[in-house]
């Protein structure tokens, strides 16, 4: 059995989850980005993440004692360390879906594991939210929205249940970017949703099956729309679409290089020493590229 500490906070990830992981999305996201199944798996169990997680989400929200839904849930990282530190009342959804089929299973046993209830874990999409309108303080997802079916409805149903007041938080790639986390690849802006699966396929030899899943739609221009679309329906200020993270990450380097970030962290360390980083920085805001989208949104 693995504890972690982390001051009073005291997680366990048995060595049996550690290799569920590494043998399932492990082995599953090896075969497409070529980075090693253990650091997979070290990096969706870290605790390191929930951490700076929830020290971005702290610029507009304190978790403290909160009522949270976590769209997205995965294995459940986010709602052990979140309980754990903040004292959550916290609710994770968490889907079966391609490459992350073992993920609500694995996240049950790890609350259970840690003494926690594993029925706030619950197997549904978030098209179709079970909670009531304005329920929670906080809903928040990370890595999610390229992955559902309908991406609109996701955005609109969180607001649904999202109280005035309240905070909503939806970190996701933005495909006119240069840089694919789930491939490690580095691509050019993406404008057609052919042209991911052919271009892995084509330049890296690699299955472009589970790139057909993604929405590469998604970038800075389709989140303004469906923020114009929402505002019909919602009232909202929008706080932030992640443009100082990012500019602080191109300035500083301070980013865990998780999974085939690595790659990302080695390029721009190659752009600080030609001196370049602020023509880079300045390029890629006018392009719109940055990446990922960190949408923030307060509800009134």
């Amino acid at each position: 059995m693995s504890y972690f500490h982390y001051g009073q906070l005291n997680v366990k990830i048995s060595d049996e989850i550690f290799s569920q992981v590494q043998q399932t999305q492990g082995i599953f996201f090896n075969k497409i980005s070529n980075v090693d199944p253990v650091k997979i798996a070290a990096d969706l169990l870290s605790l390191e993440k929930p951490l700076y997680q929830a020290q971005i989400l702290s610029e507009y929200v304190s978790l403290d004692n909160k009522i949270v839904l976590e769209v997205g849930s995965g294995l459940g990282i986010n709602h052990l360390v979140w309980n754990k530190k903040f004292n959550i009342n916290g609710y994770g959804l968490e889907p079966d879906s391609v490459g992350f089929d073992s993920s609500h299973k694995i996240s049950k046993e790890l609350l259970t594991l840690n003494g926690l209830n594993p029925e706030r874990i619950i197997d549904a999409g978030g098209e179709k939210l079970p909670f009531p309108n304005d329920f929670f303080d906080v809903v928040y997802s990370a890595n999610v929205l390229e992955h559902v079916r309908q991406p609109a409805l996701v955005l609109d149903e969180a607001l649904r249940v999202l109280r005035p007041g309240g905070i909503l938080q939806f970190i996701y790639p933005n495909y006119h970017s240069v840089f694919d986390g789930h491939y490690a690849v580095f691509h050019p802006p993406i404008l057609r949703p052919a042209f991911f699966p052919w271009y892995v396929k084509t330049f890296f030899h690699r299955d472009p099956g589970f790139a057909k899943t993604l929405h590469t739609e998604i970038n800075v221009l389709w989140t303004q729309k469906q923020l114009t679309l929402l505002r019909q329906k919602y009232a909202f200020e929008v706080l932030s679409l992640g443009r100082q993270v990012f500019l602080e990450r191109m300035h500083t380097l301070n980013f865990e290089a998780w999974a085939g970030l690595t790659k990302v962290k080695s390029a721009l360390n190659r752009v600080h020493q030609l001196g370049l980083t602020a023509l880079v920085a300045k390029v890629i805001l006018l392009l719109k590229a940055w990446t990922p989208i960190i949408l923030t949104l307060k509800k009134h």
